[in-house]
């Protein structure tokens, strides 16, 4: 892993959603590195387990939660978890995403809440959740946004303005806290070779 700093995030607790695979995983992979304590979340068992795997072979430490970050309630309850399990929050990244191409009249109601869901209304409030705590931490978000959520791109509309409203989440957010020590930004990366874009 190039360029690491250790002990950069020594005594700091993050929290990854999205954090069995991809960007997340990294993420996670790197603040554990670097020395934070790690609080990783995904819908996917499986992957879950073995990207805590491979942070505690690293010496990192870990610990993960199994849900769906559709729900509101999965979102303030695994928040809450991870305050019990290291007593403090320092850092939430949200990366938790999903997308797909449709046509724009064949995308199902179905199909355009969950994306909402799991995209727009997770950061929202995985954000919420958090704040309190980063308050008292003087703590970090980053939202993992996209390039799709800055320009418009055909049959994936509903992606483009669910990752539109995290690039204005975080805006908003950091004019809200701009007088507090909290730092709120976002991160729109292009494509990058991952299980969600290679399926």
């Amino acid at each position: 892993m190039p360029y690491v700093i250790p002990g950069r995030f020594a005594d700091k607790v993050a929290f990854i959603t999205g954090a069995g695979s991809g960007i997340g995983r990294a993420t996670a992979l790197r603040l554990a590195a670097e020395g934070a304590e790690v609080f990783v979340h995904d819908v996917n068992p499986e992957s879950l387990a073995e990207s805590v795997s491979l942070i505690t072979a690293a010496g990192g430490t870990a610990v993960s939660r199994v849900g769906d970050v559709s729900e509101r309630s999965e979102c303030f309850d695994a928040v809450a978890e991870a305050v019990e399990a290291f007593g403090r929050l320092d850092v939430l990244v949200n990366v938790a995403g999903i997308a797909g191409a449709f046509h724009f009249t064949d995308m199902s109601e179905a199909q355009y809440r969950r994306m909402a869901a799991v995209n727009m209304d997770a950061p929202f409030f995985f954000c919420q959740a958090a704040i309190p705590h980063l308050l008292t931490s003087d703590g970090n978000i980053v939202n993992i946004a996209s390039n799709a959520g800055l320009m418009g791109q055909a049959y994936t509309t509903a992606y483009c303005m669910t990752k539109g409203a995290v690039v204005q989440l975080t805006r908003s957010l950091a004019m809200e806290y701009a007088k507090t020590k909290i730092r709120v930004n976002a991160i729109a990366p292009g494509a990058i070779e991952t299980n969600l874009t290679q399926n």
